[in-house]
Order: C-alpha cells, then structure tokens, then sequence
C-alpha cells in the first residue's frame, strides 16, 4: 500500500562545499488509507502511552535509539500519524538515500560509523542499515525497533526522530556537531534536527487547507521539500 514516497532528489556542492543533496520531492498518496492529519502536532496528546528505548551502539554510553507514542485515544482505528510518515521521508531527503554517494560512501559493511567530526559525544556509534539495498536503519539488532528510519512504520502509532536516527542522517551526509546533553537520552538538537522540522511545518502549512476532511480519496499532497544549506 503506498503511503509516503521519496522521489528523488537533485546533488550538488553546498556553501561550504560539500557535495550533498540540495533538494528533494517527496509524495503522500492517499489511495486506500487514512491519515491523521494532528491540529497539535508539538504536544502528543492524541497518545496514552510513551515509550523511549536505549543501546550503548559500541559505545560506552546510553543512546536514545527510539521514541514512540502509542495507544491512541482519539485517533481513528488504523489512521496513519502524517507527522511521522513525513518525519521518516524527510530523513531520505537529507541523505539517508540509497541513490546518493554520501550515504554509499559512508558505509562500512552494511553499518554506519559515527565520525567524531559528526559527534564528539557518540564518536564510534555503529548503526545498522540494510546497506546498498535499502537506505534503511536495520531494527533487528541493537535496540532499535522503534527507529524512525527503519523500513516500515504502522498505524496507530507516532515515532518521532531518536538520536540514533539523527546521528545515521548526520553521518550519511556529514553534518558535524549532532551531539546532545550528558544524559546521551534526548534526541540532540543541531541544525539537521531543525532541517527535520522545518520540513515538517512546511507539510503541515500546505495540508492545513484538507485538514479535517476525509482522506480516502484519491487525490495526492505533494509538497518540496528544500534543503537548508549548512
């Protein structure tokens, strides 16, 4: 069942000179399911219950490898949260794309290896993915089952970026300075997280006009999103 789409995107050297994806297209069709589309998208409250997982990832510290909302209250039975289908397309638009070189460039095995350009804090964190196959965080292994990133997010559910899914996205395209608090428990906050989220009101904005309408259409919400330049 088709539900959110990443296109492509269009490579080139930055400002600063790194050759990075500079913008991408992403599609959300509407055939054959339900989205909840959240007039509140920063509070979760749609959710009785929280859940956030941790690895070490071959580090010597706690990382925050998922954050997941569940049980909803309020949401339709089998309506998808837009806000993670959107968050998770995002993510291949800044890098974590099988088409881009960054991404191949950066693998070691079927592992990313965060640098400690990338994060001082997580230098040597291993991500699983599924390679050169699928730009994918692999959840089997290492705790990582409730990763935006990985290949399939279900219904009646909200997942939202962890620190594992930031640092794979910071090291696929180079970002440096992904690090957060001591605790190494709350998703980090650098420039790529505001990219996540900047693209994310983007969508919202355009979707606030078929916002509490049915979505069982066929019609299809497109939206670009640009990349910010670092």
């Amino acid at each position: 069942m088709p539900v959110g789409d990443f296109l492509g995107s269009d490579a080139g050297f930055d400002g600063a000179g790194v050759y990075r994806n500079l913008n991408a297209s992403i599609i959300f069709s509407t055939t054959g399911l339900n989205w909840f589309l959240d007039a509140t998208p920063t509070d979760n409250s749609e959710y009785a219950s929280y859940f956030k997982s941790a690895n070490p990832l071959g580090t010597a510290q706690s990382i925050n490898t998922g954050v997941r909302y569940s049980n909803p209250t309020t949401i339709p039975a089998g309506n998808l949260d837009l806000l993670m289908a959107a968050a998770h397309e995002i993510g291949h638009a800044l890098g974590l794309d099988d088409a881009y070189a960054g991404y191949i460039d950066q693998l070691q095995g079927s592992n990313i290896i965060v640098s400690s350009l990338t994060s001082s804090l997580y230098q040597g964190a291993t991500i699983p993915t599924f390679g050169r196959s699928s730009a994918h965080i692999n959840p089997a292994s290492s705790n990582l089952g409730d990763s935006l990133m990985q290949t399939s997010l279900g219904s009646g559910i909200r997942i939202l970026p962890s620190t594992a899914d930031i640092l794979v996205v910071c090291q696929s395209s180079s970002f440096t300075q992904c690090n957060n608090g001591p605790s190494g428990n709350e998703v980090p906050e650098p420039g790529t997280v505001s990219l996540f989220f900047s693209g994310l009101a983007l969508i919202f904005l355009r979707s606030s006009s078929i916002a509490g309408k049915e979505m069982g259409s066929k019609n299809r919400l497109t939206c670009l999103v640009r990349r910010i330049r670092r």
